[in-house]
């Protein structure tokens, strides 16, 4: 019991700063695994690996438009970043990610909303507008030496 925790002190938590950038878990030179989307449920689901074996996977609710481009085999992250509509006006990058790549402009976004950005440095690009993104815990997993009583 002790074991566990000492390593739920040394978690620290997701957040995102003032800039909108992700910080709180290793993803950086990552890798993009995989998109799955989940139309009827408005969900988009990202497989995020870090160099070191992290496994995340980041859950976008409430998904109204999305955009992968340039999917392909070892994809390396560059940066996750999260930015809340409001916000949105003032960054000019994210802003004509926006216009280009999903044919909006920040005043069409709902003010509730947000816009999701995973920039690589090879690979795939995903920009987002959605309500919330979900990162899962790390260190779940489940294998034929679980044993489930009856």
């Amino acid at each position: 019991m002790v074991a566990n925790k000492r390593v739920k002190e040394a978690w620290f938590p997701v957040t995102c700063d003032e800039c909108g950038f992700v910080t709180g878990f290793s993803h950086h030179d990552g890798f993009l695994d995989g998109v799955l989307t989940d139309a009827p449920n408005a969900e988009a689901h990202l497989a995020v690996r870090s160099i070191s074996g992290e496994r995340r996977v980041l859950t976008l609710r409430q998904v109204a438009a999305l955009h992968v481009d340039s999917f392909r085999e070892g994809n390396i992250v560059s940066s996750l970043r999260c930015l809340p509509s409001a916000v949105v006006a003032t960054d000019d990058a994210v802003r004509t990610m926006l216009a280009e790549r999903l044919y909006l402009h920040a005043t069409d976004l709902p003010s509730d909303g947000m816009v999701f950005v995973l920039e690589s440095s090879f690979g795939a690009a995903v920009v987002a507008v959605c309500r919330e993104v979900e990162v899962s815990g790390i260190g779940v997993s489940f294998g034929p030496s679980v044993v489930v009583d009856p």
